[in-house]
């Protein structure tokens, strides 16, 4: 989600190690993963991340009044909470995205990051594919989607996601176009957004991808325009302008934010 379209280890370059959290053995199996150190203790001073190895894992800002640990995991109460109160014609990302007339529409989250509206989306009945870039969070979804499998209450929804890391650009041309129906795009911290203007996730993950650029917003519009067979979906602050670009064709709203929507066709 959202540290640029490159693929590289410099794209997480804010991870400083993994933290030995209680288990030894989990630590250095997430360490030798991700090939970063394994910690004996927290960093005294930041910037960047650390992993916590526990279960499930966190991402841990550092610094002083760092935000608390954000972890993948799709057994989280908030989350259950926000799947059990949405319906397709209720949660306004479904609506977006078209799930109250195509149940079971194809969905490209091509900026998953920590993969909870992709998850919503299939608990909704979408068929849905995560492009993520960032290796970390790659393997965090990875091993939430493991764990989720084998849930009784959650293995329907995990059947119904399939991860591709790796560059937007590359993965969507390498898609099946019966896949890629609906494209949507979280640009996560827009064009000329402050820290103090994004969440706790957002901020956690910037620390993450260090000095990585952010994304380009215009040409994640491009290249999500170029492969959707159906729409686009973008996800937008509630008084941020559209991506630099066409125009949206119209948008539904919720709370906070807004989804922009480009029909295709």
């Amino acid at each position: 989600m959202h540290a640029g379209l490159r693929c590289d280890a410099s794209t997480d370059a804010g991870l400083r190690g993994v933290l030995t959290d209680g288990d030894d053995a989990l630590a250095a199996a997430w360490a030798e993963r991700l090939g970063v150190p394994q910690l004996d203790a927290h960093p005294d001073a930041g910037p960047g991340v650390v992993l916590r190895a526990d279960e499930p894992p966190a991402l841990q800002m550092l610094g002083r009044r760092a935000p608390g640990p954000v972890a993948v995991d799709f057994a989280d109460r908030q989350l259950k909470r926000r799947v059990a109160g949405s319906t397709p014609r209720r949660d306004p990302l479904a609506r977006a995205v078209g799930l109250h007339r195509r149940p079971q529409t194809a969905v490209v989250d091509a900026t998953a990051g920590l993969g909870q509206d992709g998850w919503v989306l299939a608990a909704l009945g979408a068929s849905v594919t995560w492009i993520e870039c960032s290796p970390v969070l790659s393997a965090l979804l990875a091993a939430a989607l493991e764990r989720a499998a084998a849930e009784p209450q959650l293995a329907a929804t995990a059947e119904r996601i399939r991860l591709q890391p790796g560059d937007l650009r590359d993965v969507l041309g390498r898609l099946p176009t019966a896949s890629c129906e609906v494209v949507y795009v979280d640009p996560m911290y827009p064009d000329g957004a402050t820290r103090g203007a994004v969440g706790r996730p957002a901020q956690v993950l910037r620390a993450l991808h260090a000095s990585a650029p952010p994304p380009a917003e215009a040409d994640l519009l491009a290249a999500a325009l170029a492969h959707a067979t159906r729409r686009v979906v973008v996800k937008r602050p509630q008084r941020a302008a559209p991506v630099s670009g066409p125009p949206p064709s119209r948008a539904v709203s919720g709370r906070a934010v807004r989804f922009d929507i480009y029909e295709r066709g």
